[in-house]
Parts: structure tokens; C-alpha cells; sequence
């Protein structure tokens, strides 16, 4: 019992005098080649071993200390590293010094030294590559892209950023001018970069955003027909209002390549959307904007793309994400226009159809973009009234008492005069509508009606025919002519029509047609088109005929369109409007 309480006291005292070893330290390069020393093996990708003292080894290495002494391995693959970086590593330890560090082998070392943590390697690593950084030839592209990709590989191989952070320190100087020598040449090869890549040149650049412009012309200039991933990546993640100011012919010209696209993708169309409304250049370029006349929100949107949203929810999405739906009247209108098109059959919707998907979808526009509610009195007139596959959705909506229908914020006024078919689209005509003020806030005592006139600008007809009927509407770019747009100068009204330009604002306004004194149907989006037989011309839901009213045409499915119209139809517009300041309609 003597000798063992003595042993044990040495022990306790031994233990508690023991020096705490600290790496790096010269454990003794003569010890690499001994024997009875190298109880660890470090096995190459050929099966070559290089033999090392695992405590020597786990001093400096926390993951080779747990592998030696938890898992009692004896020896580790190194397959990942080459034979001289081992050796360099495995003497360093030895020695707690890095003297073979070079160009060739820094990357692998780095490695090295991350995966099995010995730090102070890894510092010696970082040194090393900021002296590289320092002493870089900044008009040497290939020195320039050694550093980016060296510093590239780390941030995506063990997650580092340090090394990249140097980079774009020496690379956002004024000496080394990266927008003008090194990032021109690197997008060069645009498509090959990667998405973690362009991150880094994004950070990079800076404010010299125009330099990704450049890049993106030239590729749009080369690849004109669709935006590829990186252009999506780029237009996505850089602000350019920067250079809408400082670059502006610069920024506009990728504006006009990006709208030269002719037919769009779903998820292309939602992006140029998108940038169009950060840039008042790019607004002006999708909305027309001229100084006399102002396109009305929901019109000729290129809400045709909604057929190819599948489900009702992604539908209900785009519609309460898009920039353009700017009020709940264009919401309904989507959300109808995509139940009419894909409805199973004449009386049943989408099997994916919620009314309270859509209740829900309408309340989040209401609070986040301050739509205001939808108005009683268009879902009175609304044709969904008589469409059974909305279920019970107008139903829901006209007694809803949770403050989406309002009866006060929106009136429905009606064109003075109804039009055929032909009268409508085939002639350049105006239509007027007439404003009563009700208010003494307003008043207007000149001789005449207040008012507005929205401007129609025809399809071009193909023969001096005095009738202009349907028949002689175009097939092609003349669809495109077809526009209607609100007046706003003054002086292009006549004498007895008086505008108000404080009053009436085109983005106050949702058209809509009403067929026949019957009901109000939506034309959200659409361009009036025709069919190549040049029989019929069609509008939203309602099929104009030359002939045949009221018969559905022969090899037409039941849900192509809602309504058989003929030239006998009256078209009467209608605009349900938010007057400014206390005037009524």
C-alpha cells in the first residue's frame, strides 16, 4: 500500500510539471527516418507509404489525434495530395516550419492543412498567397488569373474566404483596374462560368456594374433568341440603377436587346418583367409611355403566358407577384381568364381550384402592395356571374364581410356610344366617356361635358373597301397596331370635352367590354387576334364572327372560346375608375 501511494504522487506531480507542447516546434527532422518512430503511415493513391510519428503528427493535427487515438487507426489515405505534399507536410510538422512552398504546390497544401486543421500551416498558406496577391503584375491576365482561381478553388473546396478576400481587395484598387484588364477578358468565356463565379466578379466589380453590361450585350449580340442561365444569374443579382444614370445609351442598348427577344419563357418573360419595372428606361420601353397618351394598367400585358402555369397556385403566384397586376380588378381577371382556359369541361374548374387559395392570395395583395378591395358593382356586371365553373367564388366574394369588396372606392362607366365589331377594331376612332362632379371641391363652368377620351388605334386593312368589315383585317404585324390609350393633353380634346389631368390618371382605370348590354367581360391582357382562315377575330373570351352568330364553329373544342359573337354584336367599353379627390363618376 507504501509503494503504491508513492507511485501515486509521482505520478500527480509528474503530470502537473509536464510542459504543454505548442506547435509549431522542432520536434527533430532526424526522427522522419527512424523505425521504432514511425508507427503511422500516410498511404498514397498508388499505395505508396510515407511513414510519420503519430504523436508528432496529432500534436499538430486535432483530426489525426482523434483518428490515432480514438480509432486507433495506423495509417491514413492520402489519395487527394500528391507525394511531394505529403512529404513537405509531414517534414513541417517535424521541423514548425513550410519551406518548400511554392506556386505549384500552395493549393494542394492549403488543402492539406484545412482538411487535417493544422493551423499554423494554414496561416503559413495565407502569407504565402498574400505575398502573391502583393507583388501581382496587374497587367498580366495569367498572373491575375492564378490568384482568382487559387483563391476560387478554396472558397469552393473548404469553404475559406480569406483567400478571395485579398483578391478582391488588390482587384478593386485603382492600380489594378479589374473592370478594364481582368473581368472583360475572365466573361470572355461567359456561358463556361459558373454561378459561384459570377457571384464573386459581382462583388468584384462594384459600382463598375457597367463592365457586366458590356459582357451581357456582347452575348445577347451573339446568342439573340433567349436569356441562357448566367444572363438570368446576372440581370437577377445586380442592381444596374447605377448605371441607368452614369451608362445610360450603355444600359439602354441591353434594354433593347433584352426586348428584341421575340418568344420569351415563362420564367424569361417573369424576369424582364421584373427588371422592367427597377428601371424607368425599361418601363418606358414595356409601357410606351408618350407624352400625349397613357396605356391603361390592364391592358395587353402578355397575359397569355398564363397557360403555362399548370397548378392553381402557381397561377395565383405569378398573378399577386407580378408587377404588372396592379390592382385586385386585374387579379380576378387573371385568375378567371386561367379558370376559363383550363376548366376540365363546360361546368367544372381546375382540380386544383380553392376559393380560398384565391381569398387568401387576394387579402396578401391587399396588405402588401395596397390594392384596394375589389369593387361590388364590377362583380355585379361581371361575366363570371354565369360561369358555373368558378364554383361558388363570386358567391364568396359579393357576401364577404372581412373588407375585400367595397361598394364606394370604384364606379362603372360606360362609353357614350356602342360600336360593332368592325366600327371597333378596324377603325381608328376615340372613345368618350363623360364625368360628373358632385363636389364642391370641383367645379368646372365652361360650356361642354368633363371627360376623357381613350384612343383606339385600328388594325390596318388590306383594301380600300369602305366597309372595313373583319375580312380585311391583317393576319401578321397588324394585330400589333390594335392599341387604346388615354388621352392626357388638353389640347388634343375638342371644345366641349374638358379634361382633367388632376382628376383622370390612366392607372385609376380598368377596361373592360361589355357585349350586348348583358355582361362585362374581361380583356385583361390580350391583344385582339384573328385565326389564319381570316373568319373570325376574337378578344379575350368572345369570338367576333364574320358570319354565324351564336354557332360554334365545326373541329372547335367546347372550351376554346366562351362566346360566338357575329357582326350584329354591340361593344359597348366600359371603365371602372377611381376618381382622384372627392369626384364622382
Amino acid at each position: 500500500q507504501h509503494y503504491k501511494s508513492i507511485t501515486f504522487i509521482e505520478e500527480v506531480e509528474f503530470k502537473t510539471m509536464a510542459p504543454k507542447v505548442q506547435v509549431p516546434m522542432d520536434f527533430g527532422v532526424k526522427y522522419l527516418r527512424s523505425p521504432s518512430h514511425s508507427n503511422l503511415k500516410f498511404r498514397l493513391q498508388d499505395g505508396e507509404e510515407i511513414p510519420a510519428n503519430s504523436v508528432i503528427i496529432s500534436y499538430n493535427s486535432p483530426v489525426i489525434d482523434s483518428l490515432t487515438t480514438d480509432l486507433l487507426q495506423t495509417s491514413i489515405d492520402v489519395d487527394d495530395f500528391g507525394k511531394e505534399v505529403v512529404q513537405d507536410f509531414v517534414t513541417s510538422c517535424y521541423s514548425g516550419e513550410l519551406k518548400n512552398i511554392s506556386k505549384d504546390t500552395l493549393r494542394e497544401m492549403n488543402k492539406m492543412s484545412n482538411v487535417f486543421e493544422v493551423v499554423w500551416i494554414a496561416d503559413r498558406c495565407v502569407e504565402f498567397f498574400k505575398t502573391l496577391v502583393d507583388e501581382l503584375n496587374t497587367k498580366s491576365y495569367e498572373d491575375q488569373l492564378y490568384v482568382f482561381e487559387e483563391a476560387m478553388y478554396m472558397l469552393l473546396t473548404v469553404k475559406k474566404k480569406h483567400f478571395m478576400k485579398l483578391v478582391i481587395e488588390k482587384f478593386s484598387t485603382e492600380v489594378a483596374k479589374c473592370d478594364r484588364f481582368f473581368v472583360p477578358q475572365y466573361l470572355s468565356d461567359f456561358s463556361s462560368r459558373s454561378t459561384k463565379q459570377l457571384s464573386v466578379i459581382i462583388e468584384m466589380v462594384q459600382k463598375q456594374k457597367h463592365v457586366l453590361i458590356e459582357v451581357l450585350i456582347e452575348h445577347f449580340e451573339q446568342n439573340p433568341s433567349k436569356i441562357d442561365a448566367n444572363c438570368r444569374f446576372l440581370l437577377k443579382n445586380v442592381s444596374f440603377s447605377v448605371c441607368n444614370n452614369t451608362h445610360k445609351p450603355l444600359y439602354q442598348k441591353l434594354i433593347d436587346n433584352i426586348a428584341a427577344i421575340d418568344s420569351p419563357s415563362k420564367e424569361d418573360f417573369t424576369l424582364m418583367v421584373e427588371l422592367f419595372r427597377r428601371s424607368d428606361v425599361t418601363l418606358s420601353t414595356l409601357q410606351h409611355h408618350e407624352s400625349e397618351a397613357s396605356r391603361l394598367p390592364n391592358l395587353f400585358l402578355g397575359s397569355q403566358l398564363i397557360q403555362n402555369y399548370e397548378s392553381f397556385q402557381e397561377i395565383l403566384d405569378f398573378l399577386l407577384n407580378s408587377p404588372l397586376i396592379t390592382n385586385s380588378h386585374i387579379f380576378l381577371d387573371g385568375v378567371y381568364s386561367w379558370l376559363f382556359q383550363f376548366r376540365k369541361d363546360k361546368i367544372s374548374p381546375h382540380e386544383t381550384f380553392q376559393i380560398e387559395s384565391f381569398t387568401e392570395k387576394l387579402r396578401v395583395g391587399m396588405l402588401s402592395r395596397g390594392w384596394h378591395p375589389l369593387s361590388l358593382v364590377y362583380l355585379k356586371h361581371f361575366i363570371g356571374n354565369q360561369s358555373i365553373f368558378l364554383g361558388k367564388l363570386m358567391e364568396t366574394l359579393k357576401n364577404d364581410t372581412t373588407g375585400l369588396t367595397d361598394d364606394a372606392v370604384y364606379e362603372r362607366l360606360c362609353s357614350v356610344s356602342d360600336y360593332s365589331p368592325s366600327e371597333f377594331f378596324v377603325k381608328d376612332h376615340d372613345i368618350i366617356f363623360n364625368v360628373k362632379a358632385q363636389s364642391s371641391n370641383f367645379c368646372c363652368e365652361r360650356i361642354g361635358n368633363c371627360g376623357f377620351i381613350l384612343r383606339v388605334t385600328s388594325f390596318e386593312v388590306t383594301s380600300e373597301d369602305e366597309n372595313n368589315s373583319l375580312s380585311n383585317v391583317q393576319n401578321n404585324q397588324s394585330e400589333n397596331l390594335f392599341n387604346i390609350k388615354l388621352i392626357v393633353n388638353p389640347e388634343l380634346y375638342p371644345i366641349d370635352l374638358h379634361f382633367h389631368g388632376e382628376l383622370v390618371s390612366a392607372a385609376n382605370m380598368h377596361f373592360c367590354i361589355d357585349v350586348n348590354e348583358k355582361y362585362d367581360y374581361p380583356v385583361t391582357g390580350y391583344k385582339p387576334c384573328q385565326d389564319r382562315t381570316n373568319s373570325y377575330l376574337y378578344w379575350g373570351i368572345n369570338q367576333f364572327r364574320k358570319k354565324g352568330a351564336g354557332i360554334q364553329p365545326k373541329n372547335v373544342q367546347f372550351h376554346k372560346w366562351g362566346f360566338y359573337l357575329g357582326e350584329e354584336a354591340r361593344i359597348r367599353p366600359v371603365v371602372y375608375y377611381k376618381m382622384e379627390r372627392n369626384c364622382t363618376l
